[in-house]
C-alpha cells in the first residue's frame, strides 16, 4: 500500500484506493516490464526503493486505482478511511497536516476545537485516537505535542517530530457546523421564544461568564437563531438544574457579533456555577422547513365572512343557509316582519230582549 500511495501521490492524486496484479488486459503484452522489487518505508517516493531489472510475468503486472479528490498540500484536512477528503461538517475523519497524522499526544478539545475552525467549521463535535484504518500507515507522523491554550490556532503549540504510533495515537476528528448552544428553563426544557431569562448551555453543560461580554451574548443569540440579544447576567438562580450540569466552556471572547469571531475554551475552568452565564435574546427560533414542500397560495383567497345577524322570529318566509367557501359568502338581506295584526274592538251585543209573561186566555 505505501508504494501504491506513493505513487498515486506522484501522480497528482490524494492516494490509492486499491491496487491489483490480476491481470488479463490484451495490451500488456505490447510493453515491456520495466520496474521491479519497488519497495516504499512511506507513503513518499523519495523512500521508496525499486529494480530496473525483473524476473516477473506480465500476469505480475501491477493495476492500480487512485483516489479522485485532491488533498490540499498545506495545512490540515480530514479523509475518509480511503483516503478522500472530506469537506462537509459530522463526518469523521482521520486528521491530516501536511500530508501527515497528527499524533495524540497533548491534545485537548480546545485544540480540536481551534483546528476545526481553521478548516472553517464553527467548532469540533468530537475527537478520538482509536485507530482502526488501514491507510493509517501510508502517512508519516507529521505533528506532536499540538497544546492549545484556546480555541484560535494563533494560542497552539506543537512539535514536528514525535514519539507516536499511528494505531493509537493517530487523531480522528468530527468537526460542526453550528456550535451546540441551547438556552434551558428552571425545569431544563428548551426557550426558543425569546424575552424571558434562560441558563446558557453549550453540549449539555453551562458557560462561565469570564471574558464573557455583550458581543459574546449577541454572537451566541444570533448564532441560535435569535434576532439579537437584550441582556445578560450570570448567577445561581436555578440551583438544582445548575449544580446537576458541569460546566463546559469558559473564557468566551468575541471581537465582533459573529461567533466564528469568537475565541473560548471547552478543556478547563477556574469556575463555580455563580458564574453562569443566563441569557435573554429576542425573536422566536424558526424551524428550519427546507425539506417541506411549500404550498401554493389560493390566487383568490375570499375574505373571511362577517358574520350573519340572527334571523327574525316570525311567521316569514325562512332564510337561507350562508354558503360555504369556494364561493365568498353573501349574507341575505334581513327579514323584515310585518306589523302584527290589530283587531278591532269587540261587539257589544245589546241586552237580551225580555218576553212578556204568556197570555192567558
Amino acid at each position: 500500500d505505501n508504494a501504491a500511495m506513493a505513487i498515486c501521490s506522484e501522480l497528482g492524486h490524494a492516494g490509492q484506493q486499491n491496487w491489483d496484479s490480476s491481470g488479463g488486459w490484451s495490451i500488456q503484452t505490447n510493453y515491456d516490464i520495466e520496474l521491479d522489487d519497488v519497495s516504499c518505508s512511506t507513503s513518499s517516493w523519495s523512500d521508496c526503493t525499486y529494480s530496473d531489472s525483473h524476473n516477473c510475468g506480465h500476469s505480475e503486472d501491477v493495476f492500480l486505482t487512485c483516489t479522485s479528490d485532491q488533498i490540499e498540500a498545506i495545512g490540515f484536512t480530514l479523509v475518509d478511511e480511503q483516503g478522500r477528503q472530506i469537506t462537509e461538517a459530522n463526518q469523521r475523519g482521520l486528521l491530516l497536516y501536511n500530508g501527515g497524522t497528527v499524533c495524540d499526544d497533548s491534545f485537548t478539545d480546545n485544540a480540536a476545537s481551534a483546528i476545526c475552525i481553521e478548516l472553517g467549521h464553527a467548532g469540533q463535535q468530537i475527537w478520538d485516537s482509536s485507530g482502526g484504518w488501514s491507510i493509517q500507515t501510508n502517512y508519516d507522523i507529521e505533528l506532536d505535542d499540538v497544546s492549545c491554550s484556546t480555541s484560535s490556532w494563533s494560542d497552539c503549540t506543537y512539535s514536528d517530530s514525535h514519539n507516536c504510533g499511528h494505531r493509537s495515537e493517530d487523531v480522528f476528528l468530527t468537526c460542526t457546523s453550528v456550535a451546540q448552544f441551547a438556552l434551558l428553563d428552571e425545569n431544563g426544557d428548551e426557550v426558543t421564544e425569546g424575552g424571558r431569562s434562560s441558563l446558557l448551555t453549550w453540549n449539555g453543560g453551562t458557560v462561565c461568564d469570564d471574558s464573557f461580554g455583550d458581543n459574546s451574548a449577541e454572537a451566541i443569540c444570533r448564532l441560535m437563531g435569535f434576532t439579537r440579544a437584550i441582556t445578560w447576567r450570570s448567577g445561581l438562580f436555578f440551583t438544582t438544574l445548575q449544580s446537576g450540569l458541569d460546566i463546559k466552556m469558559d473564557d468566551v471572547s468575541c471581537e465582533d457579533f459573529v461567533f466564528e469571531h469568537c475565541t473560548y475554551r471547552t478543556d478547563a475552568h477556574n469556575c463555580g456555577h455563580g458564574e453562569d452565564v443566563f441569557l435573554t435574546c429576542s425573536g422566536t427560533i424558526q424551524p428550519d422547513d427546507s425539506d417541506e414542500t411549500p404550498t401554493s397560495p389560493d390566487p383568490h383567497p375570499c375574505p373571511d365572512p362577517d358574520p350573519c345577524p340572527e334571523p327574525a322570529t316570525c311567521p316569514a318566509p325562512s332564510v337561507p343557509e350562508c354558503p360555504d367557501h369556494p364561493t365568498c359568502p353573501v349574507c341575505p338581506d334581513p327579514v323584515v316582519c310585518p306589523d302584527p295584526v290589530v283587531c278591532p274592538d269587540p261587539v257589544v251585543c245589546p241586552d237580551p230582549v225580555v218576553c212578556p209573561d204568556p197570555v192567558v186566555c
